[in-house]
């Protein structure tokens, strides 16, 4: 299956900007830390968990570090996913500050709550300098056994065709740039894959020929594909999310900003394949530089 069937996020505690992030996610605003990020962070973060329920998606709740101030920890999907085959792949972070947010006691509730029968973990190519950041690097077609990664400072491209060997999946791999030509640091902020729809900023492969493959191979996939601009990646609405809830309903899950980017047109076009949840996460999406799909792991 490609959508999950349920989820896992995790509650901040700590919740901040991010100086060191800063540096190549040109999605985020530097912001002076305080108890008013903090509390809005946390705030923000359970009226999405709200939302989760209102939606009937099955999710499971980590928990934060109480000691250890981990400002980027609600954007859990960076460090491991879930596969359908019940591996959990554990991933080499970029950003050293972050690298405390993967704890034993974590991925010992993930081990049961998913019954993982194999882990995969690639931290020791910290020490080549190799990173991948889960699936913000990753976005996997699990029915066509694909995976797609643009390369950066925080996916690198030996060690993302690595990770696809070692999981049985054809790499496909490009180079993407905002508008004024910086490097998008994460492949989920233009391009999200479903059961259903497929939404792109194609216009941010800069190069004709691996724009051409990319949308070759997705467009074979039979889903609906809706292609968006740079002023509405920008509004992330590229960092979307598919789910299956309890109901066997697909929902298309993103934040209110993201809702906002897409015209009426598309709006309509997706709702004819999905429900639509929109969560108001301003503060995170400015402070954090990531939005809905970033705040999700999927479990399989």
């Amino acid at each position: 299956m490609q959508n999950p069937n349920s989820i896992y996020i995790l509650s901040p505690l700590h919740f901040g900007c991010n100086t060191e992030t800063a540096k190549n996610n040109h999605f985020q605003h530097t912001l002076p830390n305080s108890k008013h990020l903090e509390q809005m962070g946390a705030k923000e973060h359970y009226l999405f968990r709200e939302l989760l329920q209102a939606f009937d998606i099955h999710t499971f709740t980590l928990q934060d570090d109480e000691e250890i101030v981990n400002s980027d920890a609600v954007f859990l999907n960076n460090w491991f996913s879930v596969m359908p085959d019940k591996t959990l792949v554990i991933y080499p972070m970029w950003a050293r500050n972050r690298r405390t947010e993967v704890r034993e006691e974590t991925i010992n509730f993930i081990k049961d709550r998913s019954d993982i029968q194999k882990v995969r973990d690639y931290r020791s190519f910290l020490d080549a300098n190799q990173f991948v950041e889960g699936t913000g690097s990753i976005i996997f077609d699990f029915e066509h056994k694909k995976a797609y990664a643009c390369i950066s400072e925080r996916t690198d491209v030996r060690l993302f065709e690595k990770i696809c060997t070692d999981l049985g999946y054809t790499p496909i791999s490009f180079i993407a740039e905002d508008v004024r030509g910086n490097s998008i640091y994460h492949t989920n902020v233009m391009l999200s894959i479903g059961e259903n729809i497929i939404v792109i900023c194609s216009e941010a492969i800069s190069d004709t020929i691996e724009r051409q493959i990319a949308l070759k191979n997705l467009t074979q996939t039979n889903r609906c594909l809706m292609d968006i601009s740079f002023e509405q990646m920008n509004q992330f609405a590229g960092n979307v999310f598919e789910v299956t809830n309890s109901k066997n309903e697909a929902i298309l899950c993103m934040s209110s900003t993201a809702k906002k980017a897409f015209t009426e047109a598309q709006l309509e076009t997706l709702q004819q394949h999905c429900r639509i949840m929109a969560a108001p996460i301003p503060t995170i999406e400015k402070a954090g530089g990531g939005s809905v799909r970033c705040m999700i792991a999927a479990n399989y």
